[in-house]
């Protein structure tokens, strides 16, 4: 018989993440039939996200009061108020957890670090069983597997962070590493970061890391010139860290001595928090800013059992960076969870009992610390102006208060801080109308401008619901049609290609404009709404740029 093709309108409701589609067909007489199912991901054209949050401890002094109100712009019904309440600092983290769940890159770094903050084995051991695909041929660890080389860095920090947090790598694979990681610090395999950076200070960020594994010995020492003073306070942990691992060391105690008054200096007092001065010269290249190197002083003073009386100002000024419920990176925040988990082992001993009450526009929610001895998460809708939200504890021990407020907020206007962005959509075939038909192919080219050097720059462009990618080797691919293509100094070092988006990583972005092009094939039918185009620094999130994207209309 003659082969339809047969469609349906459909809107998309809002607040769902999946549509599950079942069809049915038959012939005119009943005798065949047959069935399809289907499940389709469906992601917001302006997503949910956190706007403000705050952490912070009940006093006994009264209610804990805070105004809120929904922003002017943003979309009726999406969001609202949430507030966990925590009997220890510990499992406040909500929001950074919410955070690290929703994050959306997927380099090793990453995933080894939403796996520590998430505590999940089930991601941890989907990171080990694809490990040895990240080791390159001298045993370094690399950002993506499709790369050339390792990362003395990354691999210093994955060796670290994975045996402080108790998740072991393989024995093989782990003294592998330790012996290309004792090569490096010794000169005797070349290596070349096209991120720059200072050398000796990776063969610092390095020796902390072998010195925490009980493999750095004095003589690594050599290759080394040893200034703190003029070092990044991330240097400046490092050195106090190897300090720790090397007991024989001839003058260990007036090197620990004198690089304690260095970090001293660094820090200063603001009520009742301590805070490392951002004049620290921190370092995206050694995966480290304020953020890392606040909570890795914590980190290292609560194993080190040391400056015991500031540690709690230290623990609320790290608390104090973060933003919209979490720290900045995702280094960050794995450091951060390690160092919260530490921290309220040490220094929470009485629990929290007894009720706690939140309030909102006359809406009154309370937790019971007997049923909920973790806690739990109250949330509440927007209030229709501004109200006090209240919080009142009564009973032993005090609660850990995150307050988060979430909506959806149209981007309306192109946003950029160290970022610039400038996308156009070409036709292979354009039509005099203008419209767009499916089966068309599009080439989209973005051209981004950076304002200063970065490392590690992701570009995410989301793309029509149902397009397909050209260029993936498919007999379907036009091979005139299909490279993807970049101009400038900047080429991906590795790029991703999903039903959602398409995502470039770059190792190095030099000042400057620098482009990129791909293409696709528009497959349905309907008006599309994609989410905007983002650049973003991974390691230095403060520079990126948004551009909110067109609807896009596709006829059949």
């Amino acid at each position: 018989g003659e082969a339809r093709a047969l469609g349906w309108h459909t809107e998309i409701p809002h607040g769902i993440d999946r549509l599950e589609w079942e069809v049915q067909a038959r012939d005119i007489r009943g005798e065949a039939t047959d069935r399809l199912r289907a499940t389709q991901a469906v992601k917001p054209a302006v997503p949910v996200r956190t706007l403000q949050a705050s952490l912070r401890q009940w006093t006994p002094s009264g209610p804990t009061e805070q105004p809120v109100a929904i922003p002017e712009d943003a979309l009726p019904g999406e969001g609202g108020v949430d507030v966990t309440l925590a009997g220890s600092l510990a499992d406040g983290l909500s929001g950074v957890r919410s955070w690290m769940e929703d994050y959306p890159y997927t380099c090793l770094e990453q995933q080894v670090s939403r796996a520590i903050v998430l505590d999940d084995d089930a991601r941890w051991s989907a990171i080990i069983q694809k490990l040895p695909s990240y080791v390159d041929r001298s045993g370094l660890l690399k950002f993506f597997p499709t790369m050339d080389r390792g990362s003395p860095v990354l691999s210093a920090y994955v060796l670290e962070i994975s045996q402080l947090a108790g998740r072991p790598l393989p024995v093989e694979l782990r003294e592998r590493m330790e012996s290309a990681l004792l090569k490096f610090v010794q000169g005797k395999e070349a290596y070349r970061d096209p991120a720059g950076g200072a050398l000796g200070l990776r063969k610092l960020a390095v020796l902390s890391a072998l010195a925490q594994a009980g493999r750095a010995t004095p003589e690594l020492l050599d290759s080394l010139t040893i200034e703190p003073e003029l070092w990044p306070t991330t240097s400046v942990l490092d050195w106090w860290n190897v300090l720790l691992g090397l007991p024989d060391l001839k003058g260990r105690e007036k090197k620990l001595a004198d690089v304690k008054k260095i970090v001293r200096t660094r820090l200063f007092e603001q009520g009742s928090t301590l805070t490392l001065a951002t004049g620290g010269g921190s370092a995206w290249w050694l995966l480290a800013n304020q953020d890392t190197d606040a909570l890795r002083l914590v980190l290292l003073l609560l194993e080190a059992d040391d400056w015991t009386d500031d540690l709690p100002r230290l623990m609320r000024g790290a608390i104090g960076l973060q933003k919209r419920g979490a720290w900045s990176t995702t280094v960050a925040n794995a450091w951060g969870a390690l160092a919260v988990a530490r921290f309220a082992e040490a220094f929470e001993p009485e629990p929290v009992g007894g009720t706690t009450v939140a309030a909102l526009a006359g809406d009154a929610k309370q937790v019971d610390w007997i049923r909920h001895p973790g806690g739990e998460t109250l949330e509440f809708p927007w209030p229709a102006s501004t109200t006090e939200l209240t919080v009142q504890h009564q009973g032993t021990g005090r609660p850990w208060i995150l307050t988060r407020t979430r909506a959806a907020v149209p981007l309306e206007e192109p946003f950029g801080s160290g970022f610039w962005i400038r996308r156009t959509i070409t036709p292979a075939e354009p039509r005099a109308d203008g419209t767009l038909r499916v089966g068309d192919v599009l080439t989209i080219e973005l051209e981004i401008e950076s304002a200063s050097g970065q490392g590690w720059v992701v570009v995410e462009d989301p793309v029509p619901a149902g397009a397909s990618f050209l260029g993936r080797g498919f007999e379907t691919d036009s091979t005139r049609l299909g490279r993807d293509e970049a101009s400038g100094d900047a080429v991906p070092a590795f790029v991703e290609r999903s039903f959602e988006s398409y995502r470039a990583y770059y190792e190095r972005v030099l000042p400057g404009k620098f482009e990129l092009q791909y293409r696709i094939r528009v497959n349905q039918a309907g008006d599309f709404h994609p989410p905007p185009t983002r650049v973003e620094a991974l390691y230095a999130p403060e520079a990126f740029a948004e551009l909110p994207q067109a609807v896009v209309h596709v006829e059949r």
